[in-house]
């Protein structure tokens, strides 16, 4: 492999979405459990006034962030209605506190689709 390209085998897929006429950072990640949703100072779930629902399984998330460990308990579930271009899916997401995108897309959103998103060409 070129070096370039072997450098891409440990970089995230990062793309920009549109989420109620709003446009979001999202990263789909395969190695994530979890689809996740921004809630952090500017608020997406708030500012966009998406609607949220108790999570039915209470659990604590924990990563590294500029100040450390962070750790958060997930309580809450948002759907999400988003846009990649032309492609449009729905998915259920869990609100966290998290600076690197607004939405995280997991293995859980890959299985559903069964996606193909040509990392190398992309």
């Amino acid at each position: 492999m070129e070096k370039t390209e072997q450098n891409q085998r440990h970089a995230l897929f990062q793309i920009q979405c549109v989420v109620k006429e709003y446009y979001c950072r999202m990263i789909i990640d395969g190695g994530s459990c979890n689809n996740l949703t921004i809630s952090d100072i500017s608020d997406m779930v708030k500012k966009f006034a998406l609607s949220t629902k108790p999570h039915p399984h209470l659990y604590h998330i924990q990563w590294l962030n500029n100040t450390g460990k962070a750790k958060a308990k997930v309580t809450r579930l948002v759907r999400i209605n988003f846009a990649i271009g032309s492609y449009h899916d729905v998915d259920e997401c869990d609100v966290v506190p998290m600076q690197t995108c607004h939405i995280l897309l997991g293995r859980s959103w890959h299985f559903d689709t069964d996606c193909v998103h040509l990392s190398r060409s992309n």
